[in-house]
């Protein structure tokens, strides 16, 4: 068994991958908050139980959390394999438009567009990815062509938080029900920042509309934010896992010699 991990801001998922008829599937996807690895990494049950105590062949991660990664890749374990460094070692070249440089690009937006290499590639791609951030990815004619940023449905709402000095910053409540302003400021804020990150998809999309593209949805705030858009999305979860699955399934023999 290999176990594939996507390590967030906010939560990093586990999923594991069994072999069966000469290829991997995914399977038991389970969450654990980042912020209880951070705060004391080398006592947390992500450490001490997944990552030194693990019974599984490989491990391969996927990291925007810099704490996390040095100290995964400082174990200096062969069976503990960063996503980027596995792209370089079986030279696997996510093609990208010349202007990119792909050693800036995070592992989690590297694998979600190898997930797409090696899915439909015939058709243009936006895939927008809402957590902690709000990332646009644009793949044109499988080539990565960019991608765009900006603060996710929680920070934005807190970052306007933190300069109203009469609101509290406890934990917010996104209502999926009611959408208009409401009596106070805290809720009209949260549901403001859910018509942002709607603005943010839609401009967007609409602004790529000449290029006829397949618009996808993922990530934790996708669900928030999905009726409130005019346009058709697919919504596809869990897409870094997927991402990471396809590789491996591309380059098993690359995992059998080791």
């Amino acid at each position: 068994m290999i176990l594939l991990l996507d390590i967030g801001n906010a939560y990093i998922k586990v999923g594991k991958a069994e072999f069966l008829n000469n290829k991997y599937f995914l399977k038991d996807i389970s969450y654990i908050e980042t912020s209880l690895v951070t705060q004391n990494f080398e006592t947390s049950s992500f450490f001490v139980d997944l990552i030194l105590e693990n019974n599984y062949d490989f491990i391969i991660f996927s990291s925007v959390v810099s704490k996390i990664t040095k100290k995964l890749v400082a174990l200096n374990n062969s069976k503990i394999m960063f996503f980027k460094d596995l792209l370089e070692a079986t030279k696997t070249r996510i093609l990208a438009n010349k202007l990119i440089d792909i050693s800036e690009v995070g592992s989690d937006i590297l694998a979600m567009c190898y997930y797409f290499s090696e899915t439909d590639v015939f058709s243009n791609k936006l895939i927008f990815s809402l957590g902690t951030a709000n990332v646009a990815i644009f793949i044109k004619n499988n080539v990565f062509d960019g991608c765009l940023f900006a603060l996710g449905l929680e920070p934005a709402s807190k970052e306007i938080l933190n300069y109203c000095s009469l609101l509290t910053s406890e934990k917010l409540r996104f209502d999926r029900f009611s959408f208009l302003v409401k009596q106070d400021t805290k809720t009209a804020i949260e549901n403001g920042s859910l018509y942002q990150t709607a603005g943010f998809c839609e401009l967007i999309a609409n602004s790529y509309e000449y290029q006829k593209p397949i618009c996808y949805l993922t990530g934790g705030n996708a669900k928030h934010v999905k009726f409130l858009l005019s346009k058709k999305y697919i919504k596809i979860g869990n897409l870094v896992l997927k991402g990471l699955l396809n590789f491996l399934n591309k380059n098993l023999n690359y995992f059998v010699k080791k």
